[in-house]
């Protein structure tokens, strides 16, 4: 188990994985999901589109590391079916993501951060569209985990040090 691997259990990951990057599968028409600004954060945050760059230039970001360490997160959703409430679960990913990030930095891992819904200092996967199913599906990990459940994932692209 890499160390990073080890970092994400201890804070409380349900899942984790390190991958090359080069098994990451790119679907530009993801864009879309941004496009149609589910999120409502299309054109509004530097980390969304447009603003944060083509498909082609984040693909070129993420194809900088080697590696890339997927986590997840798999959340409960019995009585908690608002669009406030995913946005909370994602909020609380994205805050064992940084926490994670933090431990990594601390570690002399320097790498780029890809969140489950865009944040204050990160582009999201439909941002950078990765193809989180076959993402998954590389990993060992379940994208669909069953009645009442979701799954949030995010990565942090590295090279070794």
């Amino acid at each position: 188990m890499h160390i990073l691997e080890e970092k994400a259990e201890s804070i409380g990951f349900a899942s984790q994985a390190v991958i090359k990057t080069k098994e990451l599968i790119f679907v530009d028409e993801y864009r879309l999901f941004c496009e149609d600004n589910y999120c409502g954060n299309y054109d509004k945050l530097p980390m969304c589109p447009p603003e944060c760059g083509t498909v082609e230039e984040l693909h070129q970001r993420v194809m900088k590391y080697e590696n890339v360490l997927v986590l997840q997160t798999i959340w409960d959703t019995t009585n908690r079916e608002t669009d406030a409430d995913y946005k909370k679960m994602k909020q609380q990913h994205n805050t064992l993501t940084y926490e994670l990030v933090k431990l990594a930095e601390d570690s002399g891992y320097e790498g780029l951060v890809i969140t489950a819904g865009p944040s204050a200092h990160a582009s999201c996967m439909s941002a950078y569209c990765i193809d989180a199913a076959k993402m998954a599906e590389s990993c060992g990990m379940k994208y669909i985990c069953g009645e009442h459940k979701v799954a949030f994932f995010s990565q942090f692209c590295f090279n070794e040090n």
